[in-house]
């Protein structure tokens, strides 16, 4: 088992073996969960045992070794649950990784909550600003269920939680996960990347009215209802492409009712290319300070405008919901 970090991954044994189990509405548990505010300080940062036993957490987990991943776990104050979602229909079964002492309590870390859905597709859909890039974190729960993605990712904290800057690009905080490579939303990213190279990323984010404007004019649409796809790496792409931000830009044009933009053809502004993420799965030397040269075409980068995170989000689930049918048929 690779765990990286030069140390090596260390169990508790507990008197139990059985996982926490639980049963009810799992996207009404998921919406209740909190993340604090800007600089409450909230984020901790992981030590680098935490960030060892945290991937071999995440690596039994992804194995479907469940129990296993739970003991690894609870060294970095997480627990595995096993979570039997009765509101829709037949009932379905989840494993959550969550914080055992989650936000608010003192002892939060915020580092995070993990939905594993071994019967989901190929995606790893990720919220690492739910709280800043308003309506993300809503969007990613509710597309856990339309869409159906084997792993759904959500960030711990706000992005600004933290006081100290990222060591990997200064303008940005610690607790901005995806500016940073030390943190579980990065170590949970990377583990599933190296387990199912099939796996492609669907990372959602949001923008304002500045950067509404300078879209506007860059791809040359009126409307408000725009979308800048990225794969996270500035360089022109074939628009007829069998790439899976290709699909989707295509699903999304068909429908007309938004406008899909592509980075480094219709648009020079938000790209991702410094997403810790991003670079990882682009295959960069060194994510955390190095932008990654070629795509590997698994991760994609999607902006938003408030419009479509406000009132589109149905069409938007529709969409990637179609993207991956189509993709995974290939």
């Amino acid at each position: 088992m690779l765990t990286g970090w030069g140390l090596a991954a260390t169990m508790v044994t507990t008197a139990s073996l059985a996982l926490t189990v639980e049963s009810g509405d799992l996207q009404e548990y998921l919406a209740s969960i909190e993340y604090g505010d800007k600089d409450d300080a909230t984020w901790q940062q992981p030590t680098a045992q935490n960030l060892v036993d945290f991937a071999s957490a995440f690596d039994h987990l992804l194995a479907g070794e469940y129990v296993l991943a739970d003991q690894f776990a609870a060294n970095t104050g997480y627990e595995v649950v096993e979570f039997t979602d009765t509101a829709l229909g037949a009932p379905q079964t989840y494993y959550l990784l969550r914080e055992i002492n989650p936000v608010p309590s003192p002892e939060a870390r915020g580092g995070g909550t993990y939905v594993l859905n071994p019967q989901g597709s190929a995606v790893a859909l990720q919220a690492p600003h739910p709280v800043s890039d308003l309506y993300t974190g809503a969007q990613a729960i509710e597309m856990l269920f339309s869409v159906g993605p084997r792993l759904m990712m959500l960030a711990g904290t706000h992005r600004n939680s933290a006081a100290s800057s990222s060591s990997c690009t200064g303008e940005y905080r610690d607790s901005d996960i995806v500016h940073g490579a030390a943190n579980f939303f990065y170590v949970a990213h990377q583990r599933i990347s190296l387990e199912s190279p099939a796996t492609v990323f669907v990372q959602l984010h949001g923008f304002g009215s500045e950067s509404l404007k300078k879209l506007k004019s860059q791809c040359g649409v009126k409307t408000q209802r725009i979308i800048n796809l990225s794969e996270g790496v500035n360089y022109p792409t074939d628009p007829e492409a069998d790439s899976f931000m290709h699909v989707l830009r295509r699903h999304i044009d068909a429908d007309r009712k938004l406008d899909a933009c592509v980075y480094g053809n219709d648009t020079s502004s938000l790209g991702g290319t410094t997403n810790t993420t991003g670079r990882f799965s682009n295959g960069s030397t060194d994510p955390c300070l190095n932008n990654a040269a070629v795509s590997s075409m698994r991760f994609v980068h999607v902006e938003q405008s408030y419009q479509v995170r406000s009132g589109y989000r149905d069409a938007m689930a529709m969409h990637l919901r179609n993207a991956i049918e189509e993709y995974f048929a290939q």
